[in-house]
């Protein structure tokens, strides 16, 4: 059964990142004026690869926990889960740098209380996602340069 639990909590986190990579960008992402500091494109699909086993591993660790009650760490999770795949709908899809950076920092807000309540429960989870808010913040400096310039 914990295996079955693994596998469902990496499936469920690794859903964000399917569900973004879906989103075609057309070219419009490529027509944008990028910061000296942008890495090169290759590097995000692995980042976010191991972000995303790194999200599922931590789930596992609450969702598998002898707490009770872990409703609001859950739920936190899943919003936070929520917003990370609109991020890619808001800025790829829409084609929204604004609100796309709106949609970060709120997502940042649950990143932040994800961890300090995962920790509450499970220090490894919370820790696990200490990675996942790092890179955040380094897109939302991303996104914030690139509202700049264009």
């Amino acid at each position: 059964m914990r295996r079955v639990k693994l596998l469902i909590s990496l499936l469920i986190a690794h859903s964000a990142g399917i569900l973004g990579a879906l989103v075609e960008a057309n070219g419009w992402f490529d027509s944008l004026a990028k910061p000296f500091f942008m890495p090169p494109s290759w590097l995000f699909a692995p980042v976010w690869f191991l972000l995303y086993t790194l999200m599922g591993l931590s789930l596992y660790g609450v969702w598998t926990s002898k707490a009770k009650d872990k409703s609001v760490e859950l739920s936190l999770f899943g919003a936070q889960l929520v917003l990370n795949a609109a991020w890619s709908l808001i800025f790829f899809g829409a084609h929204s740098l604004i609100f796309a950076l709106a949609n970060l920092l709120v997502l940042w807000s649950l990143i932040i209380l994800t961890i300090v309540y995962f920790h509450r429960i499970n220090r490894l989870a919370g820790y696990l996602l200490v990675p996942y808010v790092l890179w955040v913040t380094f897109a939302g400096v991303l996104n914030i340069a690139l509202v700049i310039l264009n």
